[in-house]
């Protein structure tokens, strides 16, 4: 088989509808994938407006002794830890 064969018309046109066929395959698959997620029309998605969760401190672990938390309060602007066993201070913030 010669490897530049030209094609005839009906040839041609098979690998053309060949292709649409495999395109509109993909695309019917694709359609079904997202009518799982897609919501119902008359029904709204539950949107929660209020925080639930509620930020608690973070407390992080003095790096000089290793036992104690560093306690966080302000200072002119500034955000300080002082551990509540070695009294080391750092500035957090």
């Amino acid at each position: 088989m010669p490897k530049k064969r030209e094609k005839n018309s009906d040839e041609y046109y098979r690998g053309l509808i060949r292709e649409q066929a495999k395109e509109i395959r993909h695309l019917q698959k694709r359609v079904k994938e997202l009518e799982k997620y897609q919501f119902p029309q008359d029904e709204e998605p539950i949107k929660d407006t209020e925080d639930t969760f509620v930020e608690l401190p973070r407390f992080q672990g003095c790096p000089d002794c290793g036992k104690g938390v560093l306690e966080e309060f302000e200072i002119a602007g500034k955000v300080i830890g002082t551990c509540n066993v070695c009294s080391y201070r750092k500035r957090v913030r």
